[in-house]
């Protein structure tokens, strides 16, 4: 499949999704620096479509639980670093803060 053949699959599908009522809100362009275009084997940068997505109820509620939990975690790690920071100043007999 060439890079041309892959673009008009990418516009049919853009296409398909606009006449099922999604928007185009903008593009994506990928692979800007050399580096990554030598990782991928490309010599150019690439480009996509960004389309709008529905978002139902059963999306929402998903988001709001992994925020949450996100929180929770974030939480936890903050109290174990406490508890280590804690740990080394008191292996090392040295104040918190000097």
């Amino acid at each position: 499949m060439s890079v041309r053949d892959a673009y008009l699959i990418q516009l049919e599908n853009v296409a398909r999704r606009k006449s099922l009522g999604q928007k185009v809100i903008g593009m994506k362009i990928g692979l800007t620096s050399r580096a990554m275009q030598e990782l991928m084997g490309v010599a150019t940068p690439d480009y996509g479509h960004l389309l709008k997505l529905r978002q139902t109820i059963a999306h929402s509620v998903a988001m709001s639980i992994l925020v949450l939990n996100l929180r929770k975690i974030q939480c936890a790690l903050l109290r174990l670093l406490a508890l280590l920071a804690l740990w080394m100043v008191l292996q090392k007999k040295q104040p918190l803060f000097s």
